[in-house]
């Protein structure tokens, strides 16, 4: 990375991805990466070692699974970090189930320079040794392209350069809630010539750009990169992480400690909605529920499927505001649906509600001898009949689906003839009868029929 600098970076601007959970800015960056870094020389650390690094988790809420993200920068003729030794104090890391060649972390380097291609060097953690607490791992430089090896004037991937290899590292996991302790440094094989394969004269990048990069590089951290550490719920936790220079003298080396704080929220799901009902009408369905009592309820999300007990498509993220306790679906046909509601609050969702299943109504049709609304026929129906026509019962909402025998009247012979029927093996009621919803076969002087189906 020292070469390059008057070979393909006169008067270019870097500009730098957007990350997830960090930032590059743990010093101020001018927008072209060959020029000094000023805050430097402002604020000159006591080491004499201008090189910083911000961390970031990708959640932070309690018990999630997490990825570390750390952005360092390498700034322009400094030294770059030969060892890194990064201690996070909580959360759980489980090593159990990984195997040699799996890919664990990334150290990642992607700069535009205003080419057809970015400059970019994909250092992946690959497990060699894999124990239960205890993994092993070379950090391996994936295949280059082609203006990186023109920038670098080598191609670091071939085996004079070790055939990609950067830095040999560890991870051991403490356990359950106890963090973990991640190092990587670089094979000094000034010192010991074994510690890269034989045949090799240079790491994947050689010394003199690790020792004076030509300018500031940024480099993004991730780890892990698998599902395998899982936040904790001891809030709030230190990460520490420890960066020694390449090649410091072992006796008195330079090196910096950063130290950071992480909070997370440690909150519940609120409660399940209750007392969820559906009403039909005949162009939507319309859903009422309880209102939640939670101070930090967000809203509600409501599940729809074609089939009793599932699977449920959710109709739409946070459909129903908190302040609502109602929802109307007009995206339906005459198919019959089903439907759950989840409370939703910064932790998440809650359990379902119970069920409900409706289908649309009809608007000229009716079930003969159901006057109640329940869709079926049973003795709750003559009952109704007879209480609306000697006791100043409420009115059916439908006079001919109380018109048992279709004569065109509700008399006392309507409600004999259902229990009739239902009891003694009478004959059925008229069509369209009480099973298939229907209209009116015969003109009569019952007035129009709110549909009971």
């Amino acid at each position: 990375m020292r070469r390059m600098h008057c070979v393909a970076f006169l008067s270019i601007n870097f500009l730098l991805a957007n990350l997830a959970a960090v930032e590059f800015d743990c010093v101020e960056l001018p927008a072209d990466l060959t020029k000094p870094v000023q805050s430097c020389f402002d604020n000159p650390d006591p080491t004499g070692w201008c090189a910083c690094l911000k961390s970031g988790f990708t959640s932070d809420k309690a018990g999630d699974f997490a990825t570390l993200e750390q952005a360092h920068i390498y700034v322009i003729r400094e030294p770059t970090p030969g060892k890194v030794v990064l201690t996070v104090g909580g959360g759980t890391l489980d090593l159990g189930g990984l195997n040699e060649g799996d890919k664990i972390g990334q150290i990642l380097i992607d700069v535009n320079i205003g080419q057809p291609l970015n400059f970019i060097l994909d250092q992946q953690f690959v497990v060699t040794v894999a124990e239960a607490s205890l993994v092993e791992f070379d950090v391996i430089l994936e295949p280059t392209n082609a203006v990186t090896n023109a920038v670098l004037t080598y191609n670091p991937n071939d085996e004079l350069h070790a055939g990609g290899l950067m830095y040999r590292g560890k991870v051991e996991s403490f356990g359950v809630n106890g963090g973990y302790e991640l190092t990587y440094e670089f094979p000094d094989y000034f010192t010991d010539p074994t510690l890269i394969p034989e045949g090799a004269t240079s790491t994947a990048i050689e010394i003199g750009d690790l020792r004076a990069p030509g300018f500031s590089v940024p480099a993004m951290v991730t780890f892990p990169t698998m599902e395998i550490y899982r936040l904790g719920t001891v809030t709030p936790f230190t990460v520490t992480t420890v960066i020694t220079q390449i090649l410091s003298d072992p006796a008195s080396p330079v090196e910096k400690i950063f130290e950071e704080e992480f909070s997370l929220k440690t909150c519940t799901p609120p409660a399940a909605p209750v007392d969820f009902v559906a009403h039909p009408g005949f162009d939507q369905i319309t859903l009422d529920w309880t209102k939640n009592t939670e101070a930090d309820l967000q809203g509600y999300n409501v599940y729809r499927s074609e089939t009793m007990g599932g699977p449920y498509v959710k109709v739409a993220g946070l459909v129903v505001p908190n302040l609502q306790n109602q929802y109307v679906d007009t995206g339906v046909d005459r198919r019959e649906y089903c439907y759950v509601v989840k409370a939703v609050n910064a932790c998440g969702e809650s359990l379902s509600s119970k069920e409900v299943c409706a289908s649309l109504r009809h608007r000229d049709g009716f079930l003969r001898g159901e006057i109640n609304g329940d869709k079926q026929l049973d003795l709750s129906d003559p009952v109704g009949i007879l209480n609306y026509l000697f006791l100043a019962g409420e009115r059916p909402t439908c006079l001919d689906s109380a018109d048992i025998n279709d004569d065109g009247q509700v008399d006392l012979s309507d409600p004999v003839a259902s229990l009739n029927f239902q009891f003694l093996g009478g004959p059925a009621p008229a069509p369209p009868g009480p099973v298939d919803c229907g209209a009116d076969p015969t003109v009569d002087t019952l007035g129009a029929c709110e549909s009971n189906c």
